[in-house]
C-alpha cells in the first residue's frame, strides 16, 4: 500500500512541477518576455510582393518584441529576382574573405554565389522588424562582386537596399568587375 501511495505521490509531484512550468511559461509570454534561437536562419520576405529580400544567419538571436538582437550575424542580400528561401543556398557556415586588393580572391569567392548581391557580416547587430533595418555598432564587413567595405558601425535599410557604414570605412572597388558590367551594358 505504501508503494502505491508513493507512485501516486510521485506522479502528483511530477504533474504539479509540469503545470507550474506551463503557467510560468504562459505568464512569461504574456509579459512580453524574450525568446532565443541558436544557430538561426531567418528569411525575410517583402510585405507586398512576397519575394525573399534577405536571409539573416547567426549564432544567437533574441526576439525582444519588435527587435531581434543577433550575435555573429551574416546577412545575405539576395537578388530581386529570387522569390523563395528554397531558391537560395544555405550560407550558415560561410566565412567572408579578408579585405584584399587581389581581384582573384574576390572572383573565386563569388563564382558560385549566384543568388546573392552582397553579404554583410558583424559580431553583433539589431534587426528592427517594424522599419526593416539592421544596425550594429561594432566592426562591419561588406562584400559584393563590385566592392568590399570594412568599417565600424552600420545601418542597413532593406526597403531601400542602402547600407551606411558609419566610420573608418575602407573601400576596395573591383575595377575588372566594373569594366565587365560597363561592357555588357554597352553591348546591349
Amino acid at each position: 500500500m505504501g508503494f502505491i501511495n508513493g507512485k501516486i505521490l510521485g506522479l502528483s509531484f511530477l504533474t504539479a512541477v509540469c503545470l507550474c512550468g506551463l503557467f510560468r511559461e504562459a505568464a512569461a509570454q504574456d509579459s512580453g518576455a524574450s525568446a532565443t534561437l541558436n544557430n538561426f536562419v531567418l528569411p525575410y520576405y517583402h510585405e507586398r510582393t512576397g519575394k525573399l529580400q534577405f536571409v539573416l544567419y547567426g549564432v544567437k538571436a533574441t526576439n525582444m518584441g519588435n527587435l531581434i538582437e543577433m550575435e555573429d550575424v551574416l546577412i545575405d542580400m539576395v537578388q530581386p529576382t529570387i522569390k523563395d528561401i528554397n531558391d537560395v543556398d544555405n550560407y550558415q557556415e560561410l566565412k567572408l574573405y579578408k579585405m584584399t586588393t587581389d581581384y582573384s580572391v574576390s572572383q573565386e569567392f563569388w563564382k558560385d554565389k549566384k543568388h546573392t548581391d552582397a553579404f554583410i557580416s558583424s559580431p553583433a547587430s539589431v534587426f528592427d522588424k517594424t522599419i526593416k533595418t539592421v544596425k550594429g555598432d561594432g566592426p562591419i564587413h561588406f562584400r559584393s562582386p563590385l566592392m568590399d567595405i570594412d568599417g565600424v558601425g552600420f545601418d542597413a535599410d532593406f526597403k531601400t537596399r542602402v547600407v551606411n557604414v558609419r566610420s573608418r570605412a575602407k573601400v576596395v572597388l573591383w575595377q575588372s568587375t566594373i569594366d565587365k558590367n560597363r561592357g555588357a551594358k554597352a553591348e546591349k
